[in-house]
């Protein structure tokens, strides 16, 4: 089990994750799962926030409805809507629906939930996505 033995506040908006195990001086950090970061020390895990995108950008914290508190990030991916609906399906266990008249596809999990845009307002397929273990909303934009 990991410590947190501080908490300094900072006046950017930074993660910073820095531990030390007793008697091992190495781990290694690799991706895991939905866009955590998992961190291998001696022979225990531990996740940290991660975001399943790339060129993330935190929007911040949402401040009201259903999700409040949760950190809102926007980020990118290439394939287009063969990509989005490939991880709408990784998520779900199903291929994405989008009947006529209808603009998404909704799933909802224990701890997740995806919702798939076929067309943004950007011109750009969209997964949103809601971890409510990490409390965290990620918009991943698919470009072609």
């Amino acid at each position: 089990m990991l410590r947190v033995e501080s908490v300094d506040e900072r006046a950017d908006d930074v993660e910073v994750f820095n531990f030390e195990v007793e008697d091992v001086h190495n781990y290694h950090v690799a991706a895991e799962g939905f866009g955590a970061v998992g961190a291998l020390v001696g022979n225990k895990a531990a996740f940290v926030r991660g975001w399943r995108g790339e060129n993330v950008e935190i929007r911040g914290t949402k401040s009201s409805g259903r999700l409040r508190g949760y950190t809102e990030a926007t980020s990118d991916m290439t394939g287009g809507l063969d990509a989005a609906r490939s991880n709408f399906e990784e998520i779900a266990g199903r291929v994405p629906s989008v009947p006529d008249g209808a603009t998404i596809d909704r799933f909802v999990g224990d701890q997740l939930e995806a919702v798939f845009r076929p067309d943004s307002r950007t011109g750009t397929p969209v997964v949103e996505i809601i971890d409510h273990s990490q409390e965290i909303h990620e918009k991943i934009h698919f470009n072609p």
